[in-house]
């Protein structure tokens, strides 16, 4: 009956052949119902979930009666819980490899532009300190003058607008 209102589709089409699902669909009953509370949760938090239509998970008698026979210890044809899967487990670790690559690449790279900063600071320093004229000092002096320049233009702008205003008031 479980396996029916859970698997039927299934089951009426491959119950019973030489592939027979029946055993594997036990491990996914049981599977659901231990995880039921993630489920249910999960579905309640988004209505469009798919978890949504699992039949059983709004079945709260049935389930609860369930939950009393599934459990984590060796009992019947299950001499051992069977766990994580060898290439989940192994996928998992690929993932966590990967996460650490990638953090380490960033770490590398801003390295790489601390370092590049450093040694054109200290390549700067060294010029000023023996007299030398590079690209970024050039830089720094024409913004220097440019910024003069401008702040001698503004003054002399507003200068001239304060006498063009007297003037016009004057006359």
């Amino acid at each position: 009956f479980f396996l029916n209102l859970m698997f039927a589709t299934i089951l009426q089409r491959w119950g019973n052949t030489e592939v027979d699902p029946t055993g594997m669909l036990l491990f996914c009953l049981a599977s659901v119902v231990w995880n039921s509370d993630f489920l249910k949760q999960t579905a309640a938090a988004d209505s469009e979930h798919p978890f949504n239509m699992i039949p059983l998970l709004s079945n709260p008698d049935l389930l609860k009666d369930l939950k009393e026979l599934v459990t984590l210890e060796p009992e019947g044809q299950v001499k051992e819980a069977s766990g994580i899967p060898p290439h989940i487990q192994n996928a998992k670790m690929v993932r966590d490899v990967l996460d650490t690559c990638l953090e380490t690449l960033e770490q590398v790279k801003n390295m790489a532009q601390t370092v590049e900063d450093s040694v054109k600071n200290a390549y700067e320093e060294k010029a000023a300190e023996n007299g030398q004229l590079t690209g970024e000092r050039l830089k720094q002096i024409i913004e220097e003058n440019q910024k003069t320049m401008h702040d001698m233009i503004n003054e002399k702008l507003t200068e001239l607008k304060s006498e063009i205003q007297q003037r016009l008031i004057g006359a």
